[in-house]
């Protein structure tokens, strides 16, 4: 509703529709809640722009300020609420498809509330509202994904956020559903838009309305479809709420999620660190390719930290396989609880990071197996790691960073290559003492 009323945010789409450069200057703010959030006007004044830049045109100054405003409103309200009335009488099922399975998304980015004074003029005007029956079956069909969630999930703390996100559902806020759990998941928010939009169609062949204006529509509201002289407005409600709550649950049983692991816990005891003779740092070490695959410069590394050196300095291999050797002649100084990266000290003093993928982390271990411990030895060649490469590829970059963190203590590096193909053993560095 603000971006309708003030005439300082269309003003400044406007100047921005101009190619005018505009300078923000932003105010701390005691609080900010979703409601305040600048998503919603944002969007609504990128059709706003116009009318108001015509207006503001047209209009004496000293009336400017207040007319504005009051015809935006005036315009816009009637124009969008008949075009989706036209659209509801037209053509019905597609009218409550598109309202059933895209609501949800409008709630992502908060362009949601836009639309109550379409809702308040179809009340005023007509006396009921189709509108807010298919944001029912939204609502209703978010939270059923949440349950399906609970259901499918073997992760026992993911459940409980599940089952409390689907429970704040039921009162008819879908907020904790979506970004706690639903789009979080990616697919039990595609399953839950799927069954809304069957379900407000199911509904709209039975003429559904709400005669009373629901602040939260959600499962507790569909008694306001009770109204009129007949029953059908009410029944379709029912019927269209139960095929989206069963259809989203099911969906979610059938399609499935990826299930977040677990974060793994602590040691108990931090692992001693593993120590290096520096009698032994007076030879050059030979580092040869942990992997197959591609090399590249650790410059074009997709983040900042590896790339810009604050890590160590080193390549990048893009890996053809999911299988890690041994670079040199060493001990595992460090093995990751998260099996995603290892720091490796080699014979000569060389401290080494490797780490597989760009934000693997989050993974919490999963497709990945370790074949050594911390303190373990091994020989140059032995395979060290092995993971999923096919499964991390989905989500992930999985350029792998190959760092001396130790640079400080040597007094060069050399790389005889920085491109091409590169298979495991063979040289890719040499650390001159």
């Amino acid at each position: 509703c603000c971006a309708l009323v003030s005439p300082s945010w269309a003003t400044l789409a406007g100047r921005i529709a101009d190619g005018e450069s505009i300078k923000f200057l932003l105010f701390p703010m005691a609080s900010t809640t979703y409601t305040s959030t600048v998503l919603p006007p944002l969007f609504l004044v990128l059709v706003l722009s116009y009318l108001e830049h015509f207006l503001m045109k047209k209009l004496p100054d000293v009336i400017k300020s207040l007319a504005v405003p009051f015809l935006c409103i005036v315009v816009m309200v009637p124009a969008l609420a008949n075009g989706y009335n036209m659209l509801y009488n037209a053509v019905p099922a597609l009218a409550t498809m598109v309202v059933g399975g895209f609501w949800q998304v409008l709630v992502i980015f908060g362009v949601h509330w836009g639309f109550t004074p379409l809702t308040l003029m179809n009340f005023d005007t007509v006396g009921y509202d189709t509108l807010q029956v298919f944001k029912t079956c939204a609502v209703v069909a978010q939270a059923a994904a949440c349950f399906g969630v609970y259901i499918k999930s073997r992760n026992k703390d993911f459940k409980n956020v599940a089952f409390s996100a689907g429970l704040t559902g039921v009162f008819g806020i879908t907020e904790p559903a979506i970004y706690g759990v639903t789009l979080r998941l990616k697919k039990p928010l595609i399953c839950g838009c799927i069954a809304a939009g069957i379900g407000s169609a199911v509904a709209s062949f039975f003429g559904s309305v709400y005669y009373v204006y629901a602040g939260l529509p959600g499962i507790l509201t569909v008694v306001n479809a009770i109204g009129g002289e007949s029953s059908r407005s009410f029944i379709g409600v029912l019927v269209g709420c139960a095929i989206s709550i069963i259809g989203s649950l099911v969906l979610v049983q059938v399609v499935g999620f990826d299930d977040p692991v677990p974060a793994a816990e602590a040691p108990a005891e931090v692992p001693e660190a593993v120590t290096v003779p520096l009698a032994a740092q007076t030879s050059e070490t030979v580092v040869a390719s942990q992997m197959n695959g591609e090399i590249k410069p650790l410059s074009e590394v997709n983040d900042p930290t590896f790339s810009g050196g604050l890590l160590g300095q080193g390549v990048a291999i893009i890996p053809s396989e999911g299988k890690l050797y041994a670079p040199f002649d060493g001990v595992a100084s460090t093995v990751f609880d998260t099996r995603h990266a290892l720091g490796l000290s080699s014979n000569t003093g060389v401290e080494m990071l490797i780490h597989v993928g760009l934000e693997t982390v989050t993974l919490g271990g999963k497709h990945f197996r370790a074949k050594i411990n911390t303190g373990d030895s091994f020989k140059r060649g032995d395979l060290l790691l092995e993971f999923d490469l096919a499964e991390i590829k989905k989500q992930f970059d999985t350029v792998t960073p190959v760092l001396v963190t130790n640079m400080d203590e040597f007094s060069g590096l050399t790389t005889p290559q920085t491109s091409g193909k590169v298979k495991a053993g063979e040289t890719i560095m040499t650390v001159q003492p």
